[in-house]
């Protein structure tokens, strides 16, 4: 069975008397919008957005910069509190939803991580048994999160 296009619609009719369709709200907008004062118009965004080579060199640095730095994370009783195990942890939620996090077929933004020790990210991968909910996890690694980005923030890189 092969799929088919839908027929295209009529133009209204009313009391006998066929009328064109109403032009897309985009054209009336444009329309409207040409006509108002320049003050009411929308300002252009000031700021550039990064391009991709700028995006993936920032996340080398926030990558890089987990050397030696201490576990933010700090899952009570898994820790192990060793700077030169410290890695950057990536979010395991919300990619589907532009979290930044990762999923199927989904790459986790490097903005959305964590410094944490190789324990402590191998719990909240769920690769360690830690007798914690997954609420409690995600609650202890978010805590985390915000500590890592301030730390990020002093360092210059966001």
């Amino acid at each position: 069975m092969s799929w088919k296009r839908p027929p295209a619609r009529p133009a209204k009719q009313f009391e006998g008397e066929v009328r064109a369709r109403d032009p897309a709200p985009s054209t009336w907008m444009a329309e409207a919008m040409g006509s108002a004062p320049p003050i009411a118009r929308p300002a252009l965004p000031s700021r550039v957005p990064p391009t991709p080579s700028a995006m993936e060199a920032r996340g080398r640095k926030i990558r890089e910069s987990a050397r030696g730095e201490e576990c933010s994370v700090r899952y009570v009783g898994i820790c192990s509190h060793d700077p030169a195990k410290t890695i950057w942890s990536h979010a395991r939620w919300g990619a589907r939803l532009g979290a930044g996090g990762r999923g199927m077929g989904d790459k986790a933004d490097d903005i959305a991580g964590a410094y944490a020790c190789t324990r402590c990210d191998a719990a909240y991968d769920g690769q360690l048994s830690t007798g914690m909910t997954r609420e409690a996890l995600d609650l202890d690694w978010c805590m985390g999160h915000f500590r890592s980005l301030a730390k990020l923030q002093r360092k210059g890189i966001l």
